[in-house]
């Protein structure tokens, strides 16, 4: 049985600090909750501290939501690592005022006490190390080790930073501050000896962690790990890592596997039980550690409580009989396959309804806020809580009224405009550190034209000759997406588009498609604008074709979230998810959303086996890493039909769909995006409708 003193959560009993408050109006806002701890402690009975990342959220991939960007903004002081360590608040953060800002990784006292990522090596490992062609130094979030609440010191020097701040902030407060100081250092200095003392015989015993990202810890207290199981924690060990941490098992190196819940403790759990039955006997104990328990066990003893009954596997290892083990229930650190050969096939059309290089439009629907529209496409909250400071204005989005945007190399905001009417457009400019709003009111005159021509080489060809624009081109297309097929129009079918036109000084300055009509194989098909900006037939039924949320029956556990902005903290680069990754039993049948045209089914080096559907021209759906593909290039599905069965191929570790939503040639969130729904007018909406049909059909004849 594993003992209480004989592993790293030890007898730590003293009460010290209150824990951090949850309220929506604390002075002081710590990004985690280690930082929690210390600033709750010092700030005790001045004023509330609150900690921003939500309980079982990470910061590796945490994107911040509208909330977040207030509870920042109305802080007295903001206390975090740094930019990286917690990338996602960057941004936001850097837009504070000086004097409310406490970076703890660039206090003058902490740089030197910090460790690059070969300063916790200093002890043997033998041959566990998995470091290949990355080096230690690349391990944690840079160039440094920024786990520094795990260090004594450098909590002492936090304490003493976060104090100094708050006697600035609030210096009437003076007295209470410093005695929060010296009850702190006192009792921290108490559990430092406690530790220590519970530790010193444990020196020399080696064991395996899963994350690197102990290093001040163990060095203080002079521990031995092995190893650990990955550098990175949004990268799962492999098949060959395994092996390695097996063999160390076997040669007695270690007496203890550390799991973190938060990163699939099934492959720690599956090495320390693989050998069961075989027989040499050689215990190993398998014991759950976080970077957050061991925090709150040092500097908040109190509120950690050990298992009275530890997870114990007596395992029996022989070396000559280690095979291989499948890391089946790991997460992968995904990218979107990025190969020449994966791009997905363009035609004439595509050029025809991409609208301008990197320019994204979105039509206002029913319930849309300035903030669910950007936010699906990964735009971040410090920019959408700047522009609608800029302008309240953006509060009040009306359906039917369109916003278009362009984004920076890094994927930042450079540009919006909202086109609130014909005649009033409103356009928002990113300056050095905020955003500058112009105004635009069109004085021309609306006229309506009739457009008609009969399809000869290609229908795009065809309308350019009956005098549309290639803008006024793709807004037929997009409207008449879910009805025709453009590339399948036979030489002799016949349109009439009825577009409004503006016309300033003789020229055409802008204008609106009001409805079209198109006959293929003597059957006519027609969509019609509303007043939401939508498209109709005759009778004021929907022509988009519902989506399902989810691609399988049962819906499955996120491993991983859509993230266009997240960093890889090995090489500090941003890396998009460009998806969300579904947890889930090889075989699992993976289904279509939504009615389409399959336009690759293949297997690619980084996505394995993958599927993309296109739906209409502006929708297309990918799925990734899997085990079987039951389509092929160019067939139709409906929705809900099956198309692949769920696998771990390509750059996998472990089974798991990964599942892409892009519109508009843009990746965008599929939990959250706007996707299209069967339906049609109702009540006295329907009933306006019906009366503009009467007056738009009349205008459509096809002679």
């Amino acid at each position: 049985m594993l003992h209480k003193k004989t592993l790293l959560f030890a007898a730590f009993s003293a009460a010290l600090w209150g824990s951090a408050t949850t309220g929506a109006n604390a002075a002081v806002v710590a990004s985690i909750k280690p930082l929690g701890f210390i600033a709750s402690a010092i700030a005790d009975g001045v004023t509330d501290t609150e900690v921003l990342l939500p309980d079982g959220a990470s910061e590796h991939d945490y994107a911040l939501r509208p909330s977040d960007v207030k509870r920042l903004q109305g802080a007295d002081l903001v206390v975090w690592v740094g930019p990286e360590m917690e990338a996602f608040m960057q941004k936001s953060v850097r837009q504070l005022p000086a004097q409310k800002q406490l970076e703890l990784g660039a206090l003058a006292g902490v740089k030197p006490l910090l460790m690059k990522g070969g300063d916790d090596d200093d002890h043997e490992h033998g041959d566990a190390h998995d470091h290949g062609a990355k080096s230690d130094a690349d391990h944690h979030h840079g160039e440094y080790n920024l786990h520094i609440w795990l260090s004594p010191d450098v909590a002492r020097l936090s304490a003493v930073a976060i104090h100094d701040k708050l006697v600035e902030l609030m210096p009437e407060n003076r007295a209470k501050l410093d005695a929060n100081l010296k009850d702190f250092e006192s009792g921290l200095a108490d559990a430092d000896k406690q530790v220590g003392s519970v530790l010193a015989p444990l020196k020399g015993k080696g064991y395996f962690v899963f994350h690197d990202a102990y290093g001040y810890f163990e060095k203080h207290y002079g521990l031995t790990p092995l190893g650990h199981f990955t550098v990175n924690p949004e990268i799962q060990p492999g098949a060959q890592r395994l092996h390695e941490i097996r063999t160390q098992l076997v040669e007695h190196k270690a007496v203890c596997v550390f799991a973190e819940p938060q990163f699939r403790p099934a492959i720690a759990r599956s090495v320390a039980m693989a050998f069961d039955n075989l027989s040499r006997p050689h215990r190993v104990m398998l014991g759950s550690l976080t970077v957050l328990t061991l925090a709150v066990a040092v500097w908040r003893p109190s509120i950690y409580h050990p298992q009275s009954s530890p997870i114990i596997k007596t395992i029996e290892l022989q070396k000559s009989e280690i095979h291989s083990l499948l890391p089946e229930a790991s997460e992968p650190l995904d990218q979107s396959p990025d190969a020449e050969d994966d791009t997905l096939p363009q035609d004439e059309l595509d050029d025809k309804t991409s609208g301008e290089a990197g320019v994204h439009e979105y039509v206002v629907s029913t319930g849309d806020t300035l903030s669910s529209i950007l936010n699906q496409y990964g735009i971040d909250m410090g920019d959408i809580s700047q522009l609608a400071s800029v302008d309240k204005d953006l509060r009040n989005l009306k359906i039917g009224q369109q916003l278009s945007w362009t984004l920076t190399a890094d994927g930042d905001l450079q540009r919006l405009t909202w086109e609130m009417s014909r005649r009033e457009t409103r356009t928002y400019d990113r300056t050095e550190n905020a955003f500058k709003m112009s105004s635009e009111t069109q004085q021309g005159d609306w006229i309506n034209s009739v457009l008609k021509g009969t399809v000869g080489a290609s229908f795009v060809s065809s309308a350019r000759d009956a005098g549309l624009t290639s803008a006024e081109i793709s807004s037929v297309i997009k409207a008449m997406q879910w009805q025709m097929d453009f590339r399948k129009l036979k030489k002799g079918d016949e349109f009439s588009v009825l577009m409004s036109r503006e016309m300033l000084n003789g020229k055409r300055e802008q204008s609106q498609l009001v409805g079209v009509r198109l006959r293929s194989d003597g059957k006519d098909y027609y969509a019609i604008r509303a007043e939401d900006g939508k498209f109709y037939d005759r009778n004021g039924s929907g022509l988009a074709k519902g989506f399902m949320r989810f691609p399988t029956v049962k819906q499955f556990r996120v491993s991983s979230n859509f993230n266009p902005r997240r960093l890889n903290p090995v090489t500090g680069r941003v890396a998009p998810h460009k998806g969300v990754d579904f947890a889930m039993p090889q075989g699992t049948p993976v289904l279509a959303v939504g009615d389409g045209e399959v336009v690759m089914a293949k297997r690619s080096g980084a996505a394995g086996f993958f599927v993309a559907i296109r739906h209409g021209r502006t929708y297309t759906t990918r799925y990734m890493h899997l085990k079987k593909l039951l389509v092929k290039p160019g067939q139709k599905v409906k929705r809900g039909d099956r198309i692949a069965l769920s696998g771990n191929t390509g750059r996998s570790t472990g089974p798991h769909l990964h599942y892409e939503v892009w519109i508009n040639q843009q990746a965008v969130n599929p939990l959250t995006a706007k996707l299209p729904r069967s339906e049609g007018l109702t009540g006295s909406d329907r009933s306006d409708y019906l009366a503009q049909v009467k007056e738009v059909l009349p205008q459509l004849r096809i002679d």
